[in-house]
């Protein structure tokens, strides 16, 4: 592999695992301040309703205003469910954006590295075009790094970055769905997730994210686990994965 492609690449990770960090970060500290305003509003005795338009400036008031009023109860269901599952919604929706601008970047330089010569109106285009698929089921940048670029598989690991790179297609059919279908897989996204995982050998298919259990209902069921485990899957699964495979293609699949 080209040495500035592989230097690039592994800084572009590095710094991608920092914004992860502080993506989740900012999820925690949402994720607390719901658990403190239920247990608030759980100790209060007197009765009270909060209103999420009551204090609005006139300017700033719709034509026909709609005033939605909670009383205890609904409130206190609202921070320990509905609003805190949104805000883990967010957090995947949010992850894959910041994994896509990672990857993205690192495609980017292997244009630039290995075929300078492609003027940059048509590089941009490919750019926005590395998602899409090929005939053999595969991402374009997963074809780009692999068999043009020379990302080999890290030695002493099961997995390849075939594999690796289809796990990351897979979370990000769930955040088309999320996105896209109001947090419902719909038929043509369990299609893809089941194909994704047919590509692995039998014995590592439970790896994929088609078994994921907060997959397995019509709707897609995200909570406190599921975000620890997505900020865990997407630093060493995907980003560790992909930085220990950009040096070990850097010294040609050398020991380092």
């Amino acid at each position: 592999m080209h040495p500035t492609l592989a230097k690039s690449a592994q800084a572009t990770l590095s710094a991608t695992g920092m914004d992860l960090i502080q993506l989740y970060t900012r999820c925690a500290l949402a994720l607390n301040a719901f658990d403190v305003a239920a247990i608030s509003y759980s100790a209060r005795t007197d009765e009270f309703q909060l209103s999420t338009t009551r204090r609005l400036p006139p300017q700033l008031r719709l034509p026909s205003e709609i005033d939605v009023v909670f009383e205890k109860a609904e409130l206190i269901k609202r921070y320990r469910k509905n609003v805190l599952n949104g805000a883990c919604e967010d957090f995947l929706i949010r992850m894959v954006s910041v994994l896509d601008a990672c990857l993205e970047d690192i495609y980017a330089i292997a244009l630039e590295t290995l075929e300078p010569e492609v003027p940059e109106r048509r590089r941009q285009s490919r750019i926005r075009g590395c998602w899409g698929t090929n005939d053999d089921g595969r991402t374009e940048i997963a074809s780009y790094l692999v068999d043009k670029a020379g990302l080999i598989n890290p030695a002493g690991k099961e997995s390849t970055v075939d594999m690796v790179l289809d796990r990351y297609s897979e979370i990000r059919e769930v955040r088309h769905a999320l996105v896209h279908n109001g947090g419902t897989l719909s038929g043509k996204h369990k299609a893809r997730l089941a194909e994704l995982r047919d590509r692995l050998p039998l014995q590592l298919q439970g790896g994929s994210l088609a078994n994921a259990s907060f997959l397995q209902g019509a709707e897609i069921q995200l909570g406190l686990h599921e975000v620890a485990a997505l900020r865990h899957w997407a630093y060493t699964t995907v980003l560790g994965y992909l930085r220990e495979a950009f040096k070990t293609s850097e010294h040609g699949g050398a020991a380092t």
